[in-house]
């Protein structure tokens, strides 16, 4: 499989033979740092380690077992099904079928699923956090229209299920609980869930409201608070004195004083990390090319082909490039938001708010755990390394739904008929084009 990231980042080579159900919760693959995966990664390993493995003869461990290309027919289906349901999402939010397959397409199609052949933990946690993800948006949707209690079970079977795949879960909290807050707060928006299921019935006379906010605010806050205190003894080290991997922006003022300095710091690391997310997540839509200098993605020796530059530096300017695009692009998109929210400002229509909100939300949270870790020049290295947007899934799940919202909207004005497929199959071989450019050139 492409890259040299383990399968496995166990400490010990027989970890997986040695797990059982009453330490999997506490296990660890980062030195003193517990993943708390009982719902993703640990299954899959459990499942590899003890049926897969045997069943094709690999040796645990071995060379075979660490490159996991026993895997690769899973991830690909996985990757297929995230595909389906994310359509199936869709259309549950009001979505019609057209767009709702260029919303399956995006994030199916999307560049940074790249990574995973190169990383087992990612083909083990990022298939099932989203399915997870969005079976409990699913259901939420399905129990706030029906009033079902199937509806309800459905959901907080899913949400828990989320909270047990990967701490990521966190970014999906704040998009449930924003989202929520505004269906609770925005009576167009919640407008948009009374249908033929729920016989046109006022939905705040039917104790709706209290339904969004009980059900939708307080119990996943609760569940937060429970998940945090399993989590307190390790995050708290990681937040402050780590230097490792996943250090954190809060470790600064521990390494290098208090002074006013390092808060700007602090504040500008996470700026950028920002951008940088934002940015990873929408440039599949834009251009073929990743964000990176040609530079960098050829390789060449920038001090042969331009001494002068040499004199200072022969890389810098290169490689801060990424952080060039990265800025241009999240600088684009923070003013296409402006332009939405003004524009949902005028309208009546409940439905637009509705999705567009959900795109909206999940795009801007689905990188806020990620928001405070050191800068790491992740985007700007060579070789699959530069593609880690597993940091930032729900992001590209949410910007897929605002792509089939403004794609429905922009078929609707420059096509009518069978001319809407044709568009349509034009823009799949656009993503298929900028995506499949974007791994091509990987070292």
């Amino acid at each position: 499989m492409p890259g040299q990231a383990p399968a496995y980042a166990v400490g010990e080579p027989d970890a997986f033979g040695r797990m059982t159900w009453f330490n999997i919760w506490y296990w660890t693959d980062l030195g003193s740092y517990h993943r708390y995966s009982l719902t993703a990664y640990f299954p899959v390993g459990l499942i590899d380690a003890h049926i897969i493995t045997p069943l094709y003869g690999i040796a645990f461990p071995s060379e075979e077992f660490r490159l996991a290309a026993r895997f690769k027919p899973y991830y690909i289906f996985m990757i297929g099904l995230v595909s389906c349901l994310a359509y199936f999402l869709a259309l549950r939010l009001s979505l019609d079928t057209l767009p709702a397959l260029v919303t399956a397409l995006y994030l199916g199609l999307h560049k940074g699923w790249y990574w995973g052949f190169g990383a087992m933990s990612v083909v083990a946690v990022m298939p099932l956090l989203l399915i997870y993800g969005m079976m409990a948006l699913f259901w939420w949707i399905t129990y706030l229209r029906t009033r079902k209690k199937v509806g309800l079970a459905g959901f907080m079977i899913s949400f828990l299920l989320l909270i047990g795949a990967w701490e990521q879960w966190i970014n999906y909290l704040f998009f449930f609980v924003l989202f929520n807050m505004l269906l609770w707060f925005v009576p167009r928006a919640r407008s948009a869930l009374v249908d033929g299921s729920s016989r046109n019935e006022d939905i705040d006379r039917t104790g709706g409201r209290r339904r969004i906010f009980t059900w939708g605010v307080v119990f996943p806050v609760i569940l937060f608070f429970f998940y945090m205190g399993f989590r307190s003894t390790t995050l708290g080290s990681q937040m402050l004195a780590s230097t490792g991997e996943d250090a954190m922006v809060f470790s600064y003022p521990y390494s290098l004083g208090n002074s006013p300095g390092v808060w700007k710091l602090m504040l500008e690391d996470m700026y950028v990390n920002g951008t940088l997310h934002i940015a990873s997540t929408i440039e599949s839509l834009l251009f073929p090319w990743r964000m990176l200098s040609q530079a960098v993605i050829s390789q060449y020796d920038v001090g042969v082909f331009n001494p002068a530059h040499a004199t200072y530096s022969n890389v810098e300017h290169y490689l801060s490039l990424t952080d060039w695009y990265a800025g241009l692009l999240s600088g684009f998109f923070f003013c296409a938001t402006i332009w939405l929210l003004w524009y949902l400002r005028t309208m009546r229509n409940g439905r637009d708010i509705f999705i567009s909100s959900a795109g909206l939300l999940l795009t801007y949270t689905g990188f806020l755990v990620h928001l405070p870790i050191v800068y790491r020049a992740y985007f700007a290295a060579s070789g699959f390394a530069g593609l880690l947007d597993y940091k930032h899934i729900f992001s590209v799940l949410g910007f897929s739904l605002l792509v089939g919202w403004l794609w429905e909207k922009i078929v609707a004005k420059i096509a009518r008929g069978r001319d809407k497929f044709i568009v349509t199959i034009i823009l799949a071989f656009w993503l298929i084009f900028t995506n499949f450019s974007k791994i091509t050139k990987l070292a």
